[in-house]
């Protein structure tokens, strides 16, 4: 297959959400030498206010278990 046969096949694939699952064995990521959640969890203190820009799912956010009161979200 050529190689800009390659490329249309991948426009067709598209990406869709959060599924990335064609593109497996096809990359690779060094692991991060710190941890987001660990970090923002040492110094997040219950009457701070957070703010969770594009927060998609909230999947994340919700491990912080903050107040909601001081909790802002914004998606684009």
């Amino acid at each position: 297959m050529k190689e800009i046969d390659k490329w249309k096949l991948e426009e067709k694939l598209g990406i869709k959400g959060w599924n990335f699952d064609h593109l497996d064995n096809r990359w690779f990521n060094e692991p991060l030498p710190w941890n987001y959640l660990k970090l923002v969890l040492k110094y997040l203190k219950p009457n701070m206010q957070l703010l969770d820009m594009g927060t998609g799912g909230g999947e994340l956010l919700k491990k912080f278990n903050h107040p909601a009161k001081n909790t802002q979200v914004t998606e684009a």
